[in-house]
């Protein structure tokens, strides 16, 4: 997951990895704690480890997150990213159940 990152970043001008500094998380008006889900997806913790947060399927892509980052790390489109990796994970899971 981290080389998803880093590749995203490098991608769209990130200066450098995510300082938690919390801008983003304060600007998002869905409520998504941010730096949790960046620190949890590159740890490559599971999602259920943040049930009790907004998630990153929880996005409405404003962008307010990228725009206020002082690390210009593109926030929406790991969101985006993070997102479509939960889907998949979820539709995965829904396979093997049906198959025992």
């Amino acid at each position: 997951m981290n080389r998803v990152i880093n590749t995203i970043n490098s991608a769209l001008g990130a200066k450098q990895a995510c300082t938690n500094c919390g801008r983003c998380k304060a600007a998002c008006p869905a409520g998504i704690d941010i730096p949790a889900i960046i620190g949890t997806y590159g740890r490559h913790e599971k999602k259920e480890t943040l049930r009790e947060l907004a998630g990153p399927e929880d996005c409405i892509e404003c962008g307010a997150c990228t725009a206020c980052c002082p690390e210009r790390i593109a926030v929406k489109d790991l969101m985006r990213e993070f997102a479509m990796r939960q889907c998949q994970h979820r539709s995965h899971l829904a396979y093997v159940s049906a198959l025992r």
